[in-house]
């Protein structure tokens, strides 16, 4: 093979290999293909000890992709108006932590391209929302903050923090305020492929001038 050949298909291999994370800061950047819907928790005010259990809804189909929200203490439902009253849109289904943990994990079953839900404060006034993304092993592949404001008028403002990979490696997503204190978090969004990475474009452009270049000889 082509020395300059081999270089561009080295560059494919490695890009690749390594996946790279980046923020969404909607529902509609993230462009999910299914959703945990918190509302199948269970009714308002239902504390779960060890974490809530979803299944996946959506055109992704199999119902085995499972989800797990859990803290390091016991969550519980809320909804928006009814017993939480935030930034958040009324009506819309939580889970709290419930004094009992200063973070949320979301954690898959099976791998994803990503994962985005939206993260309110139970305290008034502004605040720092954190994402990490979270490989195999609960391993940090990036970290992401947004701000927000809350000021109980329930207008869906509570910022969206959301995820996505160049490679189906997203194993959950941990979500908390920098500044600590209680949060609770939406209905769970999930994207199952991976988004296009810049480099992978640059190699594949790459790859197209040198096969033009050799047609061209």
């Amino acid at each position: 093979m082509d020395r300059t050949a081999f270089s561009v298909v080295f560059a494919l291999a490695a890009t690749l290999s390594y996946g790279s994370v980046y923020f969404m800061g909607s529902r509609t950047e993230l462009a999910p293909n299914g959703l945990y819907d918190v509302a199948e928790a269970g009714r308002p005010g239902s504390r779960y000890p060890d974490g809530v259990s979803l299944q996946v809804r959506g055109s992704y189909g199999p119902s085995s992709l499972m989800g797990t929200v859990s803290g390091t203490g016991a969550v519980e439902r809320q909804d928006e108006g009814d017993t939480w009253h935030g930034d958040f849109a009324a009506g819309a289904a939580l889970l709290w932590t419930a004094g009992n943990s200063s973070s949320l994990t979301f954690r898959m079953s099976k791998p994803v391209g990503g994962l985005g839900t939206s993260v309110g404060a139970a305290d008034p006034g502004a605040y720092v929302a954190k994402i990490e993304a979270l490989g195999e092993g609960d391993a940090v592949l990036a970290t992401f903050v947004a701000s927000g404001f809350n000021n109980g008028a329930e207008l869906g403002e509570a910022p969206y923090l959301g995820v996505v990979s160049d490679a189906v490696d997203i194993h959950g997503i941990r979500l908390s305020l920098v500044s600590g204190g209680d949060l609770a978090i939406t209905n769970v969004d999930v994207r199952t492929s991976p988004v296009p990475e810049p480099h992978l474009w640059a190699a594949t452009l790459l790859a197209g001038a040198w096969w033009l270049r050799r047609r061209a000889c």
